[in-house]
């Protein structure tokens, strides 16, 4: 029994995907399209291959003949919120500037020399659903915008929708992450890990982010994440 290493296999489907004549395909316009292959006997022609294909080893393109595809929009795209959905100050995305990641899509940024935090919704482990949980950080965090101790956004990191088909044509543009405000004393499990805690009034942080718990349950809302390197320091010591 011969057995073939997965990567040899990979790289013939990858030589197969080049074969195939994308422009006979009806794609669909904005979005992510995915193709679905089946092989069924007796159907001739369905899938369109290019002149590369003639006479090609590649045993998937061998099968051509009886390739029939069957097209979708991808269930499992990166979906983007609208700007429109949202009301905040937008941000055009291409003049904001990347200082260094802090974990897994999410990042230390600057605008116009100010610092800011982006979360990203194009995460490496996105999950469709993710984006659901976008939207409702998003409405939460106008909800309780200027409330003492929950961290604030400085807006909406807005771009042209990544999948747009015609530059020329007008797309509503998507958000592509959020922007909340900075705060320069770091965590507070690095105030921990560092024993800088005696730095700060730390005695007083139970108070204040049970405080912001309040608000959050007296609007019916819940904190499912709360744990030290999601609290946040400002200068002064004060948890958001």
């Amino acid at each position: 029994m011969i057995i073939r290493d997965g990567g040899s296999i990979r790289r013939e489907f990858q030589d197969f995907v080049r074969m195939i004549n994308f422009k006979s395909l009806p794609l669909l316009d904005n979005t992510v399209t995915e193709i679905l292959l089946e092989q069924v006997l007796g159907i001739s022609g369905t899938l369109h291959m290019n002149n590369s294909a003639e006479g090609a080893s590649n045993r998937i393109a061998n099968l051509d003949g009886n390739l029939r595809y069957c097209i979708r929009e991808d269930p499992e795209r990166v979906i983007h919120p609208l700007c429109n959905e949202l009301p905040f100050h937008q941000i055009d995305a291409s003049e904001i500037t990347e200082d260094g990641e802090i974990k897994d899509g999410i990042f230390h940024v600057s605008h116009n020399q100010r610092l800011y935090i982006l979360k990203v919704v194009n995460w490496p482990l996105y999950w469709p659903r993710d984006t659901d949980v976008i939207r409702k950080e998003l409405e939460s965090l106008a909800c309780f915008y200027n409330v003492p101790n929950i961290v604030h956004t400085a807006g909406a990191a807005a771009s042209d929708n990544p999948y747009k088909t015609f530059k020329t044509r007008n797309v509503s543009p998507v958000v592509i992450g959020i922007l909340l405000e900075a705060q320069s004393g770091g965590s507070r499990q690095q105030a921990f890990a560092e024993h800088r805690t005696g730095m700060y009034p730390w005695r007083q942080w139970p108070i204040q982010i049970g405080s912001a718990l309040s608000h959050f349950h007296e609007a019916g809302w819940t904190h499912m994440d709360i744990k030290l390197s999601n609290v946040v320091r400002d200068a002064e010591g004060t948890p958001y």
